[in-house]
């Protein structure tokens, strides 16, 4: 995991390059949140605040501190507003400003490594594989002694399927900095981007046991684990530790994880035990105890909650969630377009309206800053109109596309979406296809629960057909 860097200048004019969060590495109440105690004004702690929860993936704390930053970016000096439009930038998903704004800081100050960093990452996000590579190497070049330039570089290399040279990179990341406490972390997301299951599930368990009570940092290995042991078939396993990542994540108060985390457990009941009712039936408790307008803006998780019911046969249930998600963009002053062709793709696909739904999802994969999790419902619109070769081509591309945090989509996704490839395949008279497909998924399904052996049996069954011809 790599983070954007904060730059802040102390009262003597010296600029203060802060790279992890102190609640993130265990550390006393923060520099930040003791400055803010003193001066609810101070625009720079907020700033680093935001930063320092974004990179947690704690979205609603972070967005609320960016806004305590803009309304106070009077206060700011140059570098530190100049600093606050282009991260404000960047968590709207607005690459291109981002980009534009760190050059523009970068250019005036080339040898701030802060923006160096954080134009990298911009990069990155806006699948810029390759320049923010380069970013991060100059970086690195300026400055030996920070690790996140390593982690930057090496989440660059595995976005491009660069796996050997990853390798190389974590191997950098042991040598130099061996007692660095995101090592596991970037080491489980390496594991995760080749779907290397056992590896990740064992750097999982090394970072629980590591942790100890820290239920902050203990949110990502439960939630990786039940995702893993989800697309593995492993279901009671799964469903445990959604159970743990629900208290510590709601321990923690990082609630947008803790809203992922319930949806992710419906989709386990509403894909893998085929149970629509009691899917919805769950999600549906889980917000009458925590409505999504008792969270922070930034937590809300509109368009995912709004996917979810449709999945779920739920139509009915999404125009209320779009409308408060266009209200809730606005508080929050972002558009998150991809998100939202996302959500009114599926919604088109699922009202019958196949070529808007093609269109659209189209849009959604192409912007979407996770470059595969958007194939699989392009794939089953492809389907729906017939078009078995570009299905097979979506369904494919999912499947060997790099992301480092593979395990959320598939869990979902990954399973299913070999079973779509292998089907479409054999349709297609391609049987080398459909057979790798039939294989690889009872590969990925050996040691599943017994609640999922009819789906077994019936992949074997066709691996069998097609053996026998």
């Amino acid at each position: 995991m790599d983070w954007p860097i904060v730059a802040r200048v102390d009262a003597a004019g010296t600029e203060v390059r802060r790279q992890v969060p102190d609640r993130f590495l265990g550390l006393p109440t923060s520099d930040f949140e003791r400055s803010i105690a003193l001066d609810t004004g101070f625009a720079s702690a907020h700033l680093g605040l935001s930063m320092a929860y974004g990179s947690i993936g704690d979205e609603g704390r972070s967005f609320a501190a960016g806004e305590h930053a803009l309304a106070n970016r009077e206060r700011l000096p140059f570098l530190e507003r100049s600093f606050l439009v282009a991260s404000r930038a960047y968590v709207r998903q607005d690459f291109e400003s981002a980009i534009r704004a760190y050059n523009d800081l970068v250019d005036r100050f080339p040898e701030n490594i802060s923006a160096l960093n954080n134009l990298a990452l911009a990069h990155r996000d806006a699948r810029q594989f390759s320049v923010a590579e380069s970013l991060f190497r100059r970086a690195m070049r300026a400055d030996t002694t920070i690790a996140n330039f390593v982690f930057g570089l090496h989440s660059t290399q595995v976005m491009q399927g660069k796996f050997a040279d990853a390798a190389a990179t974590l191997d950098t990341l042991r040598r130099r900095f061996p007692n660095h406490p995101v090592y596991l972390t970037e080491a489980l997301q390496d594991a995760a981007s080749q779907q290397d299951w056992p590896r990740a599930e064992e750097t999982a368990r090394k970072q629980i046991a590591e942790v100890g009570a820290d239920t902050l940092q203990l949110v990502d290995p439960y939630e990786a684990l039940a995702q893993i042991a989800m697309a593995r078939g492993r279901l009671a396993d799964s469903e445990r530790l959604w159970e743990t990542h629900a208290r510590v994540s709601r321990a923690a108060g990082v609630m947008s994880r803790h809203l992922f985390g319930v949806l992710q457990r419906g989709y386990l009941v509403l894909r893998y035990r085929n149970d629509a009712v009691r899917a919805v039936a769950f999600v549906d408790s889980a917000l009458r105890v925590t409505p999504l307008d008792s969270l922070l803006p930034g937590d809300r998780r509109y368009d995912e909650v709004a996917r979810f019911y449709l999945a779920a046969g739920q139509p009915a249930r999404v125009g209320p969630l779009l409308a408060d998600a266009v209200v809730n963009d606005s508080a929050l002053h972002r558009t998150l377009l991809s998100e939202r062709y996302w959500t009114r793709g599926l919604s088109a696909l699922t009202s019958g309206r196949v070529t808007a739904a093609i269109d659209t999802l189209r849009l959604a994969a192409d912007l979407h800053v996770c470059p595969s999790c958007v194939l699989p419902e392009l794939g089953r619109a492809y389907e729906r109109a017939g078009r078995l070769r570009e299905a097979s081509d979506a369904y494919q591309r999912y499947l060997i596309t790099p992301w480092m945090w593979r395990y959320e989509p598939d869990a979902v996704e990954l399973g299913w979406t070999l079973w779509r490839l292998a089907d479409v395949s054999e349709r297609l008279g391609e049987t080398d296809r459909a057979r790798s497909a039939w294989s690889q998924l009872l590969t990925l399904w050996n040691g599943a629960d017994p609640a999922m052996l009819a789906t077994i049996d019936a992949a074997r069954g066709r691996l069998r057909k097609l053996d026998t011809r």
